[in-house]
């Protein structure tokens, strides 16, 4: 009987202040709501922010920004906290609490990435924020674009380098580059 009693305790163990018990031993505590667009782990393109804590410490552990191109579940280690992640949104920011053994292994595990390994029992904090989700189309758009960018920037740069060493009026200019003669034949 007192087996049965403990094991009915144990179960009605309330979440913690703030959190809502959302799987087994995964806690959720929702900061901030993003957009209603595609979802995390059906994006082309992820950029997340993750900060790893021990529940009774005061700071972080670890403060991580992460780029993700098509997010495979798995990264995120246990099955239940893969579901609740993998249904963020853009602006989306939660805290999960949850024992390390669920974390043990994870691509996000930087414990390990240290060589630091908390009991599997130990409350791990983890706090996310889904910064942006992009298709692949927008992705591939801002990609042309960020070179495009770099592409004006070198030829500004290339262009005012001539112009203080002198070299302009030797150089012809064809399409992005400068051609120079050096030598006549």
């Amino acid at each position: 009987m007192l087996i049965v009693w403990l094991l009915a305790l144990i179960s009605c163990t309330p979440s913690p202040p703030g959190y809502t018990k959302v799987g087994d031993d995964l806690y959720l505590s929702l900061h901030r709501f993003g957009d209603e667009g595609l979802e995390l782990c059906d994006a082309y393109y992820v950029d997340l922010t993750c900060k790893l804590w021990r529940v009774r410490e005061k700071r972080e552990d670890y403060h991580v920004d992460y780029g993700f191109q098509q997010v495979d579940p798995e990264i995120f280690g246990d099955p239940e906290l893969s579901v609740q992640v993998c249904g963020l949104h853009a602006g989306d920011s939660v805290s999960y609490i949850l024992p390390y053994g669920k974390l043990k292994g994870a691509l996000i595990d930087e414990y390990e990435s240290d060589g630091y390994m908390p009991q599997d029992t130990a409350l791990i904090r983890l706090d996310i924020a889904v910064l942006r989700l992009w298709d692949e189309a927008t992705y591939m758009q801002s990609r042309e674009e960020a070179l495009r960018e770099g592409i004006v920037e070198e030829n500004t740069f290339l262009r005012e380098n001539l112009e203080q060493r002198g070299l302009m009026a030797l150089c012809q200019q064809v399409g992005d580059a400068y051609y120079m003669k050096t030598r006549e034949t």
